[in-house]
């Protein structure tokens, strides 16, 4: 009887632990989660910023020799993962400019690659298999055609399975400054070490901003990647 009672119990603390997880830990519904701690990232490729008067590259990613507008990067990390996100607008000071990596989509010398695609995709590598359920990207919305994305497209590389997300406005309205966008994945993505995630960020063409630079620069200050929350169990 004893041994009976005993299974009983385990087995309706087990069935409460599991409905526990699934309500905590629905990557569908933030609202109930507790954040993560980020994933490390230890590299990331993409094309250097741009110069448009002031320098809008990636001042802190290692290079050999001068930094150079729209090279190609990769093997390294800087500016986007150091942790530090952006309070202020890029026009602010020096020290808040500095912080970003702006991209620009007009034609100049030299003009970005991809300014013909709206696109500015960037590869992120992990230190381990990492299962990603949200992330946040820190961008900039200001005077000077800085708008943020349209979307941002996310792939696991090598599956050609990118799924389209809207970003997220601005909550204090169209060119109020910087602000932090939260974008929760339908599904996890599972990514292994060799493998990476890629991150497509897309050029806002909303013809009605009223800018006279027709939204030519993606001003971006750090992106963190967060694996589902930790379970909270208790009584719901």
């Amino acid at each position: 009887m004893i041994t009976f009672h005993s299974i009983a119990l385990t087995s309706v603390l087990a069935m409460a632990r599991a409905y526990n997880e699934d309500a905590a830990c629905n990557p569908i519904s933030p609202d109930t989660c507790t954040p993560a701690v980020p994933y490390e990232v230890t590299s990331y490729s993409m094309y250097n910023g741009g110069s448009g008067g002031v320098i809008f590259q990636d001042l802190k990613y290692p290079t050999c020799g001068p930094k150079v507008d729209y090279v190609s990067l990769s093997g390294g990390t800087g500016d986007l993962t150091d942790g530090t996100i952006a309070t202020n607008s890029w026009d602010a000071g020096q020290a808040d400019t500095e912080k970003y990596v702006g991209w620009y989509f007009r034609y100049i010398d030299p003009p970005y690659p991809l300014k013909d695609t709206n696109e500015v995709p960037i590869t992120f590598f992990f230190n381990q298999e990492v299962t990603i359920a949200s992330l946040k990207i820190s961008v900039d919305e200001a005077n000077g055609g800085v708008h943020a994305p349209a979307t941002v497209v996310i792939e696991r590389l090598g599956t050609c399975e990118g799924t389209v997300y809207p970003f997220p406005v601005n909550p204090g309205g169209v060119q109020t400054g910087p602000y932090t966008a939260e974008i929760w994945l339908d599904t996890p993505v599972t990514v292994d070490m060799a493998t990476g995630l890629s991150v497509t960020l897309t050029r806002n063409t909303n013809p009605t901003f009223p800018d006279p630079d027709g939204n030519s620069w993606i001003f971006v200050s750090e992106i963190q990647f967060f694996g589902d929350c930790s379970p909270t169990l208790g009584m719901y």
